[in-house]
């Protein structure tokens, strides 16, 4: 998926709860080739808005994840009020999942926002 993002067939953005996540990583060497790979591949940080916490607040409520994955919901609000196409993640428990997956769409419908994928990285490599 790198390869992809750097011949430019994608463009790949993160958040700012993941680059914090990053920060408290105790291992140096993990932190530093995780941090290093924002600037390497050009991966654009997103603010976290306002109507993101709106979003997160109204997909918990909503029953789309859970309240003790908020961090998880936010991510799915970042991708939606920034007008993204997809996210991508590895997590199969709270994301990437077809109930999820409906449920967003359901939201985001109804609060005036387009509908975004939520695929695993082996699926966007088949797109």
């Amino acid at each position: 998926m790198f390869d992809l993002i750097k011949a430019g067939k994608y463009f790949a953005f993160t958040s700012p709860l993941a680059t914090d996540e990053l920060t408290d990583e105790p291992d140096d060497g993990k932190r530093l080739k995780m941090l290093s790979l924002i600037p390497e591949y050009k991966i654009k940080v997103l603010s976290f808005t306002e109507e993101t916490q709106r979003l997160t607040e109204l997909y918990i409520q909503e029953g789309v994840v859970s309240s003790s994955w908020e961090t998880d919901a936010a991510h799915i609000a970042m991708t939606t009020v920034n007008g993204l196409d997809f996210i991508v993640s590895l997590n199969f428990t709270h994301i990437v999942r077809p109930w999820t997956f409906e449920r967003v769409r359901r939201v985001n419908f109804r609060e005036g926002y387009k509908p975004i994928g939520i695929y695993k990285p082996s699926e966007v490599l088949e797109l």
